[in-house]
């Protein structure tokens, strides 16, 4: 399974435009909760941006807003006869969107992105 980088990541939330599409996971095979199919895969996420509350590029880190997930600690698989949280049963693909927030690491300000996440194959 290859992945993006977290800096090629990092790129994408601060760098692409609006509805910019990139591939993140090529040939998924298993599931792997840092592989951008899951929730868990947004998480911990370091990029820079323009901190709101700073007026100046800092470190934030990504993180997930729990009241989105108000289950989150039932979103893993449980066994693996079962179909992930995130398939589509009429595509047959996995579709995810996912509200994150970037923490600013100096003064703890939020921003969010909402971001989806597709499969490309069923």
């Amino acid at each position: 399974m290859n992945k993006i980088s977290d800096q090629v990541f990092a790129d994408f939330l601060t760098n692409k435009p609006l509805y910019y599409k990139i591939k993140a996971v090529e040939d998924l095979k298993v599931f792997d909760n840092t592989a951008y199919v899951d929730v868990f895969g947004f998480k911990n996420k370091p990029f820079r941006f323009l901190c709101p509350e700073e007026q100046t590029d800092q470190t934030f880190k990504t993180d997930l807003i729990e009241s989105a997930y108000p289950r989150l600690s039932m979103l893993t698989m449980s066994n693996a006869d079962e179909l992930p949280y995130s398939f589509d049963a009429k595509t047959g693909r996995l579709d995810l969107k996912v509200h994150v927030q970037g923490v600013c690491q100096s003064c703890k300000a939020k921003i969010d992105f909402l971001i989806r996440s597709t499969s490309d194959k069923e």
